[in-house]
């Protein structure tokens, strides 16, 4: 009896519940309709990147220095409020809303990797190796704005950030690598040096011993009963005649010279090249933080080359000015044009959502005031 009662009771407050869902679902729909559309720009780029490289990429992309000279340019530009909205959402780590990343192929999730199938039947360490070699070959920058002209202003921006001012980073890290290469490679040189200047003293003294007990046996030299003798030259020249022995020790100390001479001038290139690398990687890391752009970057790079006079100097910088070059041609995008496109509001799916809930809602306040009634008049 309580459920027809409560039928009922619906049945006469039709119009109200009707009224109280389509009027405000209506409006809701038109405020939608009418209301500022959201504008998408898709930048794609042929872009090989694993795991590691794609953390990192995104981590120095999304970084503070890297964000705020976008939000400045985009202020040059006079998008203020756009500006302002990008750097706000780097309190609350809603970047991604504006600015997001995407990887082809899709089923790579390099971010929480739950998209990728493991077998059961290889270790864990295995499948942590398999998923971390994986790369991935389209990488799709998606922007999103709240009108045509700042998603347009958006995408040339963040173009020029990505193309031309985040490579930096990577240009930071390459000196690093560098450096530490040469030390390492010094390090080497150093203790190869210490192990030939040892051997060749050592030579150097047996043979001045040799040379001592040669001019004192010369006299005895032609006679038969002391030459020396030997079975296996390969096992031991100790048992060589001693101008033989003396040749050898001469020979070996010749050639540890001559191999600590080639130490000394590698290692006199490759301390010239460090003091280069650190110059250059300073100056670098210290702008960092400024809008420098990596075609000005290679144009000073070139004109730094040609003041070089050492060809060693040379090589080694344009080694450099190669692995620079090539950033540049690996952030070039395959499209151009940048024309945004207006998202789909959901007008129709959206209406619908709220009429739904404003007619649940309709239909609980009608049935609690009904309750209410009934218990008064009880």
């Amino acid at each position: 009896m309580e459920l027809i009662h409560l039928l009922r009771a619906l049945w006469r407050r039709r119009l109200a519940i009707a009224a109280a869902s389509v009027v405000p679902a209506l409006v809701f729909g038109l405020l939608i309709y009418f209301g500022p559309r959201a504008y998408e720009v898709d930048l794609e780029y042929n872009f090989s990147v694993n795991s590691i490289h794609y953390k990192k990429l995104t981590d120095r992309f999304y970084s503070g220095e890297n964000i705020a000279k976008i939000a400045a340019s985009l202020e040059r530009d006079g998008a203020a409020d756009l500006a302002q909205a990008v750097r706000a959402t780097q309190e609350t780590d809603n970047l991604p809303n504006i600015i997001s990343f995407r990887l082809t192929p899709a089923y790579i999730d390099f971010a929480n990797k739950e998209k990728l199938k493991l077998s059961l039947e290889r270790s864990w360490a295995d499948n942590v190796e398999k998923l971390e070699g994986l790369h991935a070959e389209l990488l799709t920058i998606r922007l999103r704005a709240s009108s045509r002209e700042d998603a347009a202003k958006l995408a040339a921006w963040t173009r020029y950030n990505f193309e031309q001012q985040a490579p930096m980073y990577e240009i930071d890290d390459h000196w690093r690598e560098l450096r530490l290469e040469l030390n390492t490679q010094l390090g080497r040189i150093e203790g190869v040096r210490f192990e030939l200047a040892q051997a060749k003293r050592h030579a150097e003294g047996v043979l001045r011993q040799l040379e001592a007990v040669n001019d004192r046996g010369a006299t005895a030299a032609a006679d038969p009963q002391v030459n020396l003798t030997f079975e296996d030259v390969a096992k031991s020249d100790r048992f060589l005649p001693l101008p033989l022995q003396i040749q050898a020790l001469a020979s070996e100390a010749a050639r540890h010279d001559q191999s600590l001479q080639t130490k000394a001038r590698e290692h006199a290139f490759k301390t010239e090249a460090l003091a280069l690398a650190t110059e250059l990687g300073e100056a670098t890391r210290a702008n960092l933080d400024q809008p420098v752009a990596l075609r000005d970057y290679l144009a000073e790079t070139r004109a730094r080359l040609n003041s070089l006079s050492s060809p060693e100097l040379r090589d080694f910088l344009l080694t450099h000015l190669r692995h620079a070059e090539n950033l540049a041609l690996d952030r070039a995008s395959t499209t151009r044009g940048d024309q945004p496109k207006p998202q789909a509001r959901g007008t129709i799916q959206k209406t619908f959502f709220a009429f739904a809930i404003l007619f649940m809602a309709a239909i609980v306040v009608v049935s609690l005031r009904e309750y209410a009634l009934r218990a008064a008049r009880d």
